[in-house]
């Protein structure tokens, strides 16, 4: 097989370019509509896993209501009946929310697998209607990354990433609905700074996306080195032509390249979460504080049930933002293989198949 890039006038994107240029090409604005369509036959069993993270989130928010009320209630009031029907709550609560949390993950991994499953046939598929001038002008082992590399590298957003999302989403309003009853001046000084860290994170995102679409064009050129040398005609021509230390140069260069990029593809982000996830550890400081404040200067609109209560949520609240951020950077990043994968799915066949074709009896055939 050439090394070449496609020519021909194949039609896709990304193909008979420099790496430069295809790095630096602009993202498609339609890949994301198309990562969604990827869901329009598992639609029902997205629409009940919705429900049970709405339920989960619901029953989350619970507990630190009923703390609050333990504290300003039940205890000042020795009400040993009202005691036990809080803890009682408490503990069904998070019986149930463990129970619906084991089903939403079960069938969450079953739709994201489903999708990846159809995303090889389809890729597999169109690949059979491609014409012999599209495999002699592609690498092998480009195909080969694309239709296994590129798709297995998206099992993270499918199985795990859209349902996570959904969950931190329903977290987080339910937190913020629930600090808001307890205290909106609390709830102001909880929020304040999460715009500036959904900048950041958008940011973050978009240089992750570039150093994904790297790192997998480079793991292609492996593959494709990898399939050619070590398939029986490579070998051959190496022993032949003693070729056994040039090919493993550029083996070595290639493979080097990779474990280059993907460092920084890995480590892209990681000292902005590290700031995220330090300052969300400190921020129910700053809630006590407030909060302290306001019940010295003999404030009555706050008591020491909803600090407690308060500083619960805000820990639900905080991690699914921090999380939200993350996944956002991840989906960025993730993009990038869809992107790849759809370049092959865009490639139009020089030959195709008439909508009604002229059925030939063999019998009567001729030549």
């Amino acid at each position: 097989m050439r090394g070449g890039g496609m020519r021909g006038g194949m039609g896709s994107p990304g193909f008979g370019v420099s790496p430069e240029e295809l790095r630096n090409r602009p993202f498609p604005r339609d890949t994301f509509k198309r990562v969604i369509k990827l869901y329009a036959d598992y639609k029902w069993t997205l629409a009940i896993v919705g429900v049970l993270v709405l339920i989960t989130s619901a029953l989350g928010v619970i507990t630190p209501l009923l703390i609050q009320r333990v504290i300003d209630v039940a205890l000042p009031q020795q009400n040993m009946n009202l005691l036990l029907w809080l803890i009682g709550g408490m503990v069904a609560a998070a019986g149930i929310s463990g129970v619906l949390n084991f089903a939403q993950s079960r069938l969450n991994a079953a739709v994201g697998f489903k999708v990846m499953e159809d995303m090889r046939h389809s890729v597999y598929n169109h690949l059979l209607k491609q014409p012999i001038s599209f495999f002699t002008s592609t690498k092998t082992g480009d195909i080969q990354s694309r239709l296994a590399n590129d798709v297995s590298s998206t099992q993270l957003v499918l199985t795990d990433t859209v349902v996570n999302i959904l969950s931190s989403v329903s977290i987080v309003v339910a937190a913020l609905i629930a600090m808001l009853i307890l205290s909106w001046e609390l709830t102001i000084v909880a929020v304040f700074t999460m715009p500036i860290f959904a900048y950041l994170s958008r940011i973050v995102g978009a240089r992750r996306r570039r150093l994904t679409s790297q790192m997998q064009r480079t793991l292609a050129d492996l593959t494709a080195k990898t399939g050619e040398t070590l398939f029986v005609s490579g070998v051959l021509v190496a022993k032949t032509f003693g070729r056994e230390a040039e090919q493993l140069r550029e083996f070595q260069d290639t493979n080097t390249k990779l474990t280059d990029v993907s460092i920084r593809q890995y480590m892209t982000g990681r000292g902005f979460f590290i700031v995220v996830q330090a300052f969300f550890t400190m921020a129910p400081a700053f809630i006590w504080l407030v909060g302290g404040i306001l019940i010295i200067d003999g404030s009555d609109r706050v008591t020491l049930g909803d600090i407690v209560a308060f500083s619960t949520i805000q820990a639900r609240l905080l991690f699914p933002m921090a999380n939200l951020l993350q996944r956002g950077v991840e989906i960025s990043g993730s993009l990038a293989l869809f992107e790849r994968i759809f370049e092959y799915m865009d490639i139009k066949p020089t030959i195709v198949d008439p909508a009604n074709p002229v059925r030939v009896d063999p019998a009567t055939a001729k030549g």
